[in-house]
């Protein structure tokens, strides 16, 4: 079985003018760690490793994040949100509310908070996981060894592949496609013919923002993706009649 490995170039998902204004463009970010200092040093992030390093990694990643995407736009985060519950004094919830997109969150293993702090940060829906059609979206890489951190796989990480085994993979008749995070700047080298995005902010490829999947490259992604959000959006509407 071939393997397959891309990774993202940002020229080659960009899409027209036309289509950037007729529709809403599709981004998947992972593993900001906001208030993480030791992020600083573990990804090597251009910031002193102090306090004041970590709250200039912080803005640099929001400023990033704004400069890359409109309010209508769809934002996928798959995990590692945020390490504290206030920056420079002010709420996370506030500071992630106020950032542009729709936005949707897939837990990851530092996403230790409950589910209601992240729906006050502005997230329409909070999952483990998410399947649009050959696509498996998850924090981790999910390949079944040990971890890309050079640790052994924590029991967290071990139930939730057992758990989620059984989408992925050619054998399964689902998917085949793994958009994840976890892995920073590493990329996962799998010869097990699934083909992985690594959208970590650190991931060099990905200038720490996010990453763009368009219409034009990804249509079923895209087009199912559109499709949940706006099931999302129609719930949210009823629930405030």
């Amino acid at each position: 079985m071939l393997f397959k490995f891309q990774t993202l170039k940002g020229d080659q998902y960009m899409s027209t003018v036309q289509d950037r204004v007729d529709a809403p463009r599709l981004f998947i970010t992972s593993d900001l760690h906001l208030g993480h200092k030791n992020i600083i040093q573990y990804c090597n992030r251009p910031f002193d490793f102090t306090d004041q390093g970590i709250e200039e990694s912080d803005d640099f990643l929001l400023a990033q994040y704004r400069d890359t995407v409109k309010e209508n736009d769809m934002v996928i985060f798959l995990g590692d949100l945020t390490f504290k519950k206030n920056h420079k004094g002010q709420k996370m919830t506030e500071i992630i509310t106020k950032l542009p997109g729709r936005k949707v969150l897939i837990k990851g293993n530092h996403d230790w908070y409950k589910d209601s702090f992240y729906r006050k940060c502005g997230f329409l829906s909070v999952n483990r996981y998410l399947i649009f059609g050959n696509y498996f979206l998850c924090h981790f890489p999910v390949t079944g060894k040990p971890d890309y951190h050079g640790r052994l796989m924590d029991e967290e990480y071990c139930k939730f592949v057992k758990a989620t085994c059984g989408f992925i993979g050619e054998k399964t008749g689902c998917c085949t496609v793994i958009i994840h995070g976890h892995t920073h700047t590493q990329s996962v080298d799998e010869d097990d013919g699934i083909t992985r995005y690594n959208c970590c902010v650190d991931y060099k490829p990905n200038h720490y923002a996010p990453v763009e999947f368009t219409k034009e490259m990804f249509p079923e992604l895209y087009t199912e993706v559109a499709a949940y959000f706006q099931t999302l959006e129609t719930k949210q509407t009823e629930g405030q009649n």
